[in-house]
């Protein structure tokens, strides 16, 4: 898993915002390995945030709604295949 954060306005924020996506990332991936590991299937991601589009730093329930979503999305992606 890669997580990266484009156009943070400090190094603060960049690392404040990666360590929540990995936190998130910790906490949801159950479901997804599990709907891999049925299909046999290996993947590598990478997650970006990018504060251009989001214009300004996100709560820990932000990023947690989004990658939830997201792996609830690639999870479906994976069982209908």
């Amino acid at each position: 898993m890669g997580f990266a954060v484009r156009k943070a306005p400090s190094a603060v924020l960049r690392n404040r915002v990666r360590r929540l996506m990995r936190e998130s990332w910790r906490q949801g991936r159950h479901a997804l390995a599990a709907a891999c590991a049925a299909h046999d299937i290996r993947m590598t991601c990478v997650f970006l945030y990018d504060f251009r589009r989001a214009g300004q730093a996100p709560s820990f329930a932000d990023v947690d709604e989004r990658m939830r979503c997201l792996l609830h999305t690639i999870e479906e992606s994976i069982v209908k295949a």
